[in-house]
């Protein structure tokens, strides 16, 4: 090869290997002026390269040792013969279908479930021919390790691992169909808001890893994709390292001197310099990354450089802000578009805050870095919240600009609570100072003191401030700092833990409130005992933050004790007694135990009525949680009269801006959308969400979950633009919010799933619905109504996708399951019965799934009545049902006609199932008038 030939192609691989997947193909395709001689000589020589990296070529070759590299490309070259002798080949119950790609340690194929189980669809990974040798081995399995240990819905998931019949260990993983995380943000054109808040979900991921003691070492865009439904997953841990101090030797590449595993673009200096890598490691290429998405451009320009360059570079130069990168970038204007924003705006919003944090993550010192990925992810919220950065300086001019721009309206009242809260000390100090000899006052002195604090910190509640003071979690933390100075007044402390802990949950901060509860229950119990009303007090409160997460069982046991305590006590408060029963009454019916819960809510409702009559808060709080269970038994009726006097004792007793307001909202909503009273149950959500919002905060699970259900309504309404928009924000708020395997994640995936079967994408909703059932099934045990409804979704999903046996399996789990749990005259059961009937006529069984869809009929009848959608839906499906035995009787046709006549307003509900069938019933029977009648309707639904 001529010499000014081998040097072009020596500086376009330099570059290319930079690079991945488009950004490659695009490069490359420029670089050789569109020579495909060139083009090809190109790929062969990156192709032996990357085959050869892990054995320890590559590095000696980024040595600068060109000729090496000329050696290289005169290596035979794999065919794709060499991957084709995989497919369909049979690796436990998988059978591999297709090659997707290689790279690392391991060649990856898509595979399908073959045993006959259930339908399933994975990557496989083998461990690369040439890295078969036992220390390759051993890290390979590491990462099957690692893997498995790590379960969060932005990982890619590990099923299942070991070893071939022929020596070959493999892995069997999550299959995501989707796309690197800078391309999907361009191809939907995301706002940097957008990206930001796709950026939060990584970073969840990534804060996750690293609290299992785990550090990726190759985070980039191209190992994070994202799926059509903007689900982000991080994959290829293969070079990932442990942090556990007793394994620091076990890391998945073992870093000789002169091994380099890293991505120029997103590579640390330490890693160039081979020093420790740490979770700042991670932190600086979340920072490349970010800097990437907000601005398509990388902080430090790396093309056309040699290695030798690029390590200098990465290690002196220092890096460009996202602000001035992007200003300078010839393409300005195309990426500003793909931000839906125009140049100067998007330059003007880099400028300042922005640029300081992505400057913070890429400092070329890991000390100076983030601290963790939380303070990163803090830092950015701080500035979505407009509050002061942990990477800006701090400067009195730049706080106080800050704090006038969040306060403008209330400067005078903060002002003054932060005198108050910082003369407290000083009075306090005077009391106890005076107080010490006289030790038969304490206790009063410390209850006034209480009472003083916990007023104050009380107007962070928004059930108190009705909204105005939310911005006061800066005087809880303030607060926080002042209890540890309560050690000489322990029941002080314990109640200030407790009260601290109580608004925390109030203000959705579960994971702040769980801590602050735990410290306050084990100092209670240390002053008092186990059987004191003060510990009592406290199970309550942590029992509430512990269901708010979804662990009901703890909760269970929390609020039993503290019954248990309370009804000992000869002077106990009924009042507090109807609480806790309140309490316990809605961790039995999240936990679907109806008859207790019901049985529970009824001694409260008493207790609250005896004590302070058919007009009161308390009363309301019980009415509204015995009608939620009502609903969810099934007795709508009953359910929605008790929201109705609910919410109009509600208005009377507390105005229209209150936060108990919005639960008696919610509920009635529900009951009205269950009824398919769409129009009537739309503007309760929409009053909820913009209450939730005012009183919460923009982020609030309680705020979600009204995004969540009014999301469901829009769908339902047809209206799928905007339902998928809300399911999305909804879903971005739990993950940031809550932890990974929450119920309230398992709902939106759910949902999000529910969206796309009604768009006829099954592919995409399928791999929703096991992560949903997974999640699920971890939280509520084998058998919940919710682990139900999703089997029920899944096996539907099989169904339309062909995969018939799986299906009825799960139909057969859910319905039984539906059965045991809400007994038989219930709208799910209705639900369930169809589906099992429905898919045994597409099996073609049609006498066996008779009584099903007779039963749906009969119960949705009872239940919801015969004007409901789903009673329509079973009576077709019965109707179809009979056509196909060939009964072409009275009974037959009265079904499908009835049906016929709601489909006045809407030309496409069920239509072409009922046309069709009553074309068969009226040319078997002879009747071809009206036979031709159905066909031409039939016709015109078909048109565009």
């Amino acid at each position: 090869m001529e010499k000014k030939r081998w040097n072009r192609i020596e500086t376009i691989i330099d570059t290319a290997l930079t690079l991945n997947g488009v950004e490659r193909t695009a490069y490359i395709t420029n670089a050789c002026n569109k020579d495909n001689r060139f083009i090809k000589e190109v790929y062969s020589i990156l192709r032996s390269i990357e085959e050869a990296e892990k054995s320890g070529f590559l590095e000696r070759a980024f040595n600068d040792n060109r000729e090496f590299l000329k050696e290289l490309s005169d290596r035979p070259k794999k065919t794709d013969d060499v991957y084709q002798q995989h497919i369909v080949r049979r690796i436990g119950p998988f059978e591999i279908t297709e090659f997707v790609g290689s790279g690392g340690m391991g060649t990856v194929f898509r595979a399908v479930r073959k045993d006959g189980q259930f339908s399933q669809e994975v990557a496989v990974k083998l461990l690369q021919e040439d890295l078969r040798q036992e220390e390759s081995i051993r890290r390979f399995r590491l990462e099957q390790e690692i893997l498995a240990n790590l379960n969060h819905p932005n990982i890619a998931r590990l099923y299942d691992g070991g070893m071939t019949d022929d020596g070959i260990p493999y892995l069997v993983m999550e299959f995501i169909d989707g796309v690197p995380v800078s391309q999907y943000c361009n191809e939907n054109w995301l706002t940097l808001d957008e990206r930001l808040i796709l950026f939060n979900d990584i970073c969840a991921a990534v804060q996750y890893a690293h609290a299992n003691l785990v550090v990726h070492r190759d985070l980039k865009a191209q190992n994070i994709y994202v799926t059509p439904e903007g689900m982000v997953k991080i994959l290829d841990f293969g070079i990932a390292k442990l942090l556990d101090s007793g394994l620091t030797e076990r890391t998945l590449l073992l870093t000789l001197p002169g091994q380099k595993f890293w991505t120029p673009h997103y590579a640390a200096p330490e890693q160039v310099t081979g020093e420790p890598v740490t979770t700042a490691t991670d932190i600086y290429a979340l920072g490349v990354l970010l800097h990437k998405l907000l601005t398509d451009t990388y902080p430090l320009d790396l093309e056309g450089k040699s290695l030798s360059e690029i390590e200098q570079i990465i290690k002196q130069i220092q890096p460009s802000s996202p602000s001035k990168s992007f200003s300078s970038q010839s393409s300005e204007k195309k990426s500003a578009l793909y931000r839906k924003a125009n140049a100067s705006e998007i330059i003007k919003k880099l400028q300042g805050d922005i640029d300081a944090i992505v400057l913070k993550a890429i400092r070329k010192e890991p000390e100076y870095r983030y601290a963790s990925v939380s303070q990163f992810v803090e830092d950015i919220e701080r500035y979505e919240s407009g509050l002061p950065l942990v990477a800006q300086k701090g400067t009195l001019k730049y706080r106080t600009a800050k704090f006038l721009r969040r306060h403008k309206t209330g400067l005078i009242a903060t002002t003054l609570l932060i005198v108050i809260l910082a003369g407290f000390g000083a009075l306090y100090a005077v009391q106890v100072t005076e107080e010490r000899n006289r030790a038969q006052l304490e206790a009063d002195k410390a209850s006034q003191v209480v009472d003083f604090l916990l007023s104050l910190f009380e107007a962070s509640d928004p059930g108190e401030a009705d909204g105005e003071l939310i911005t006061a979690r800066e005087l809880l933390e303030h607060g926080m700092e002042r209890i540890q100075s309560l050690e000489d007044q322990p029941e002080v402390q314990a109640q200030m833990l407790d009260v601290i802990g109580r608004v925390y949950r109030t203000l959705g901060q579960y994971y702040k409130a769980q801590p602050l509860l735990e410290q306050a229950l084990t100092k209670r119990q240390q002053l008092f005992g186990e059987e004191h009303p003060e510990v009592a007090e406290t199970m309550n409160h942590l029992g509430r933050v512990l269901m708010s997460q979804g662990d009901f069982e703890s909760a269970e046991q929390l609020f039993r004790n503290a019954l248990a305590i309370q009804r000992i006590q000869p002077d106990q408060k009924q009042a507090d007694i109807a609480q806790t029963l309140n309490n316990l009454g809605m961790v039995l019916s999240d936990m679907s135990d109806y008859a207790d819960a019901e049985e529970i809510f009824r001694e409260s409702l008493a207790i609250r009525q005896s004590l302070f009559g058919n007009e009161h808060p308390d009363v309301a709080s019980t009415m509204n949680n015995l009608g939620l269970l009502l609903m969810e038994m099934g007795d709508y009726d009953q359910a929605e009269a008790m929201h109705r006097q609910t919410l109009a004792m509600r208005r009377r007793l507390l105005g229209n801006d209150h936060l108990d307001i919005t639960y008696s909202l919610n509920n009635l909503a529900l009951v009205l959308h269950v009824r398919d009273e769409y129009e009537a149950a739309e503007p309760f959500y929409r009053e909820l969400l913009e209450l939730d919002r005012k009183l919460l905060g923009e982020e609030h699970p309680e705020v979600a979950m009204d995004m969540n259900n009014l999301a469901g309504l829009l769908v339902d309404m047809g209206r799928f633009d905007e339902g998928e928009k809300l399911h999305k924000q909804t879903l971005a708020i739990r993950q940031k919010l809550l932890n990974g395997n929450h119920p309230h994640i398992a709902q939106s995936l759910n949902n999000l799933a529910s969206l796309l079967v009604k768009q006829n994408e099954y592919a995409g909703a399928k791999p929703l619905y096991r992560n949903a059932l997974s999640i699920r099934r971890d939280v509520f045990g084998d058998e919940h109504p919710l682990v139900a409804n999703v089997m029920s979704n899944l096996g539907y999903v099989l169904m339309e996708q062909g995969e018939l046996d799986s299906a009825e399996y799960l139909q057969q789990e859910a319905l039984a399951m539906r059965r045991k749990l809400l007994g038989n005259q219930h709208a799910d059961v209705a639900a369930s019965a169809n589906r099992l009937a429905s898919l045994l006529d597409r099996k073609g069984h049609h006498e066996a799934a008779e009584p099903l869809h007779r039963e749906a009929v009969k119960i949705s009848l009872a239940v919801l009545g015969e004007s409901n959608s789903m009673t329509t839906r079973y009576k077709t499906d019965l109707g179809t049902c009979l056509v196909a035995q060939g009964r072409y009787d009275v009974e037959t046709e009265s079904l499908l006609l009835e049906t016929d006549a709601l489909l006045e307003n809407d030309s496409t509900l069920f239509a072409r199932k009922i046309f069709e069938s009553l074309i068969t019933l009226y040319e078997a029977t002879g009747r071809m008038d009206e036979a031709e009648k159905y066909r031409i309707r039939l016709e015109l639904t078909e048109k565009p």
